[in-house]
């Protein structure tokens, strides 16, 4: 899942309402750029691991596939509210856009799946990968922004650089919680209906 969309993605948690909440007082020297990073990097974390966009928008999902022409597809997200293309590539590596008509979103909110019509024209024997491009993402649970504050609060209190790299990320265990609590996880990928 990747964002697409021609907007910057905007931030779930503003640098304000962060320095708010952590009471970082306004004449305190906290650099806002370094609290930029910080909030995208948290906000990256807790977007993939709830399966949750915390931005409306675009995003592109590139699906590889071998044998077989299966007709429904769960999104690894919530919620998917429209689908913009489908694509798939060519004996040649080109993306060529296919047909729409017939092709169906199902439980956009809770459980989303695309489902193609029967005799679908995109399966050839050539195809071995879609790329679907999905508006994604409305508003998200509060214990998404809530765990982006957390873990930001901690990564500043360990003296964390947001410039350095780090193998393991450091996740305080409420921050597991509140994303445990709104994780959305898909019962499956594909079905050959």
């Amino acid at each position: 899942m990747r964002y697409v969309d021609d907007a910057e993605k905007p931030l779930l948690v503003s640098v304000e309402a962060f320095k708010s909440a952590v009471h970082i007082m306004a004449d305190d020297l906290v650099d806002d750029t370094h609290l930029t990073l910080f909030l995208k990097a948290a906000q990256e974390a807790v977007e993939t691991a709830v399966h949750i966009p915390a931005a409306p928008g675009l995003y592109e999902f590139d699906i590889g596939f071998s044998g077989g022409s299966w007709r429904r597809y769960w999104f690894p997200c919530r919620p998917v509210t429209e689908l913009a293309k489908i694509e798939v590539n060519d004996a040649a590596g080109a993306w060529v856009e296919q047909d729409m008509t017939d092709v169906r979103l199902i439980a956009p909110h809770n459980e989303p799946q695309l489902l193609l019509p029967d005799g679908w024209s995109g399966w050839s024997e050539d195809v071995d990968r879609m790329r679907i491009t999905a508006t994604c993402g409305g508003a998200c649970p509060a214990q998404m922004g809530q765990a982006m504050i957390l873990m930001v609060n901690d990564w500043l209190k360990a003296g964390i650089e947001a410039e350095e790299r780090y193998e393991t990320p450091i996740v305080a265990m409420g921050v597991h919680r509140l994303m445990r609590q709104v994780r959305y996880n898909r019962p499956c990928v594909t079905r050959f209906d």
